[in-house]
């Protein structure tokens, strides 16, 4: 089913990619897989125009239900959920993300993830904890959702109150002017709920998500190309987006809220908050989101300096 964030849309996707490249495991390491094609018109097992990644082996690990990534390929890098597996051709679930092209010559690689999706606690135990209970899969899993968020009234203003944004160039002259929206100011929480079968491997991805706060973390929120890779003049970043201010509020053993089988999961929730997150007004399809807009601000955290 494919993913909705209504609400704090770009903090949840920023979230969402933190998980995912915070988060590794040393024996997906070496289940490394090279690519012979790509194609969207599969047939394998007597389907129809399947989105199909064939490998240059017959001889893998990966299974129907395992979360993929493809790293090196024309068009296609990105994570996938595998639907079926037929020999060396590799189903892809086009409900979870559907490839983008085809790819007809030998190149790229295709490695086991940890599977990360935006699910409230019921969502989570039949898509990540009870697949790990059956036996179906032994990949640990991450549902993560909006808890909670408050407004901070005395830091927002009304939505009649627009204000005029002067761009300037690099020298301080004006080259342009914009009506921007005003901004409502909240704080998110967001509980993350780690699954795992191994406590080894329960251990490792609680050492990799807790150590990333010291004991606070920035995100970017916004245009990707004037993110933590940004090398150019920090004035021409100040515009396109937000460092968002994270911290870690707490890291609890769930494992005996969960109930089930003698084989049940493991389970720890980490409970995060986003210290000042802003919501366009009002409502645009095409500008509430935070990478869409100006954020002409002042912080009273300092933004890392980068």
């Amino acid at each position: 089913m494919t993913e909705i964030f209504p609400l704090f849309r770009d903090y949840s996707l920023a979230v969402k990619n933190w998980l995912r490249k915070a988060t590794r495991l040393p024996r997906f390491e070496r289940e490394k897989y090279n690519i012979a094609k790509i194609t969207l018109t599969g047939t394998a097992g007597g389907g129809v125009n399947q989105h199909e990644i064939h490998l240059t082996l017959k001889q893998h690990n990966i299974k129907a239900g395992h979360s993929i990534v493809l790293v090196g390929t024309t068009d296609n890098d990105e994570y996938y959920m595998v639907k079926s597996v037929f020999d060396a051709v590799i189903v892809i679930d086009q409900n979870y993300k559907k490839l983008a092209k085809e790819q007809t010559t030998s190149l790229g690689q295709l490695q086991r993830t940890i599977n990360v999706v935006y699910a409230g606690m019921d969502k989570a135990v039949s898509e990540i904890a009870q697949p790990l209970r059956n036996g179906n899969i032994d990949t640990p899993g991450i549902g993560f959702y909006l808890s909670g968020y408050e407004m901070l009234k005395e830091m927002s203003r009304p939505k009649e109150n627009y204000y005029t944004r002067h761009y300037k160039d690099i020298y301080g002259n004006t080259v342009k002017s914009a009506a921007v929206p005003p901004l409502a100011t909240y704080r998110l929480n967001y509980s993350i709920n780690l699954y795992s079968i191994y406590q080894q491997e329960m251990d490792i991805i609680i050492y990799q998500l807790a150590s990333d706060f010291n004991p606070e973390k920035w995100f970017w929120i916004g245009d990707e190309a004037y993110g933590f890779n940004y090398r150019g003049n920090r004035m021409d970043r100040e515009h396109k987006g937000q460092w968002a201010h994270i911290t870690l509020d707490s890291i609890t053993d769930a494992s005996d809220l969960e109930t089930g089988s003698t084989n049940r999961t493991l389970r720890t929730e980490f409970a995060i908050t986003i210290t000042e997150a802003y919501l366009p007004m009002p409502f645009d399809d095409n500008q509430s989101i935070i990478g869409a807009i100006d954020i002409d601000m002042i912080p009273k955290l300092s933004k890392p300096v980068l």
